[in-house]
């Protein structure tokens, strides 16, 4: 399930909640920046992200990790479609 479906709430609990465990573990606020799950979007979930202080970001490669290690999703296999793509 992608947080569109979500209502208000439940999405500032995903937010605010997947920001402390990244603040907690990377000892880094990562506000403003918040990355769309799946690149889903909608202009609900974009102002619920605004009224919380995030911007919501997209990205410019897709690393295929998704696809997990029987995929060939290793880390050096993510470095290398990076890499390739940006030069």
């Amino acid at each position: 399930m992608t947080l569109t479906a979500l209502s208000a709430e439940q999405v500032r609990q995903e937010v605010l909640g997947t920001a402390a465990v990244i603040k907690r573990i990377a000892g880094a606020d990562p506000a403003p920046w918040f990355r769309l799950p799946y690149g889903a979007e909608n202009s609900s979930l974009t102002a619920e992200a605004n009224g919380l202080g995030f911007v919501p970001i997209r990205w410019t490669v897709d690393t295929l990790g998704w696809q997990g290690v029987q995929a060939r999703a290793r880390t050096q296999h993510i470095r290398q479609r990076v890499l390739a793509l940006h030069t």
